[in-house]
């Protein structure tokens, strides 16, 4: 990322600039293994480099979202059925989804520039409440994109179980759990981003997420500016 950088010349630099000055969202999506999170966690790094903005960029992830409520949530039925659904790999309600997503965009987002949301949406419904939320009814994103991670699902799965050494996750702790979690994002995630697809103000940027982690990000950045 520092390399990149360093190699944009001022003309660039002033481009980037000027496009992250608009209040705009960048939603990372992909398969469970897909690099998204590693991906999303780069491009705040990115923008947040002295020479682009120069300062703290919202990153919301649903995920960690979910999972901080689980280990840190009050003890109630809810709680108790969203960490069920989890152990299972099993999808979220997307209301849920939403109000978490949309309670940490309330508190963090000034408005001003850009922000980052890792793994959202997650299905249609919350797909049409991702288009409202960001229509000028509410936040009034004048485009935002869409970067999706494709990856086949025997390398995300691959990927998972070696993460699962490492990382221990109840979504990924064996490989029935881990194959539920691929199954859904085809029957649920892909038809969201689709839905996006038709709706002005959103841009899609496919980035092959097989390659090595450095060409990833510089085909991200390529893409999107």
């Amino acid at each position: 990322m520092e390399t990149l950088v360093e190699q944009l010349k001022e003309g660039d630099i002033q481009s980037i600039r000027e496009y992250l000055a608009l209040p705009r969202a960048f939603l990372f999506t992909g398969q469970s293994g897909s690099g998204k999170e590693t991906q999303s966690k780069g491009f705040k790094a990115f923008i947040e480099h002295k020479k682009i903005i120069g300062k703290s960029v919202p990153r919301i992830v649903t995920g960690d979202l979910f999972r901080d409520w689980i280990k840190n949530g009050k003890d109630t039925y809810t709680k108790r059925r969203v960490e069920e659904i989890n152990e299972e790999g099993g999808i979220q309600s997307p209301l849920l989804a939403t109000r978490l997503w949309l309670n940490a965009l309330i508190e963090e987002y000034t408005g001003v520039g850009p922000v980052i949301l890792d793994g959202t949406p997650r299905s249609p419904l919350e797909a049409v409440l991702v288009a409202d939320a960001f229509s000028p009814r509410l936040y009034n994103f004048g485009s935002s994109v869409i970067i999706i991670c494709n990856v086949k699902d025997k390398v995300a799965e691959k990927r998972l179980v070696e993460r699962e050494k490492n990382e221990k996750r109840a979504e990924t702790a064996n490989i029935e759990v881990i194959r539920k979690k691929l199954a859904w994002y085809h029957t649920d995630v892909v038809p969201a981003i689709n839905f996006l697809k038709t709706k002005d103000g959103f841009r899609v940027i496919e980035l092959d997420g097989e390659k090595k982690i450095d060409e990833v990000f510089e085909e991200m950045i390529l893409k999107i500016f």
